[in-house]
């Protein structure tokens, strides 16, 4: 069975997402007679995050292809050498969108929940969604 935790202010945005695919897993894996049990915690707010010796990487991850799959399994393995957790952070709307940038263009592989689906197969520990805003877009580092 997969277990989607959603925490921070997005959690209540996420409600119907994270039953829609709770229960679209459920059936997928009755079907299959698969017993599995996947935990990814799913943060879209920084506050009071407590995450032991984060091993982090960034990007947008649209399509989670090979390329992204070997990021994400390297990312495992050092954060297992490192006695710590995988983490991965995405920004969701994509930029371009938010900043109207060249969005004819842009042709997305996965909507947020796809996106959610398919970053948590990968058995990462965390994953940090950062809302995308124009406000955030003009924070300095």
């Amino acid at each position: 069975m997969y277990r989607f935790i959603f925490t921070g202010e997005f959690s209540n945005i996420f409600r119907y997402t994270s039953k829609h695919i709770r229960i679209e897993l459920f059936y997928f894996l009755y079907f299959c007679q698969l017993k599995i049990l996947l935990i990814v915690v799913i943060h879209t707010n920084l506050d009071n995050l407590h995450i032991e010796n984060p091993i982090l990487t960034i990007g947008v991850f649209d399509g989670v292809h090979l390329g992204h799959q070997r990021v994400l399994d390297r990312l495992k393995n050092i954060a297992k050498d490192k006695n710590g957790e995988s983490v991965v952070l995405t920004l969701w709307p994509h930029p371009r969108i938010v900043l109207d940038k060249d969005i004819e263009s842009l042709r997305l592989l996965n909507n947020i929940e796809e996106k959610i689906s398919l970053l948590s197969k990968t058995n990462i520990d965390h994953l940090i969604i950062i809302p995308f805003t124009k406000e955030f877009a003009e924070l300095s580092a």
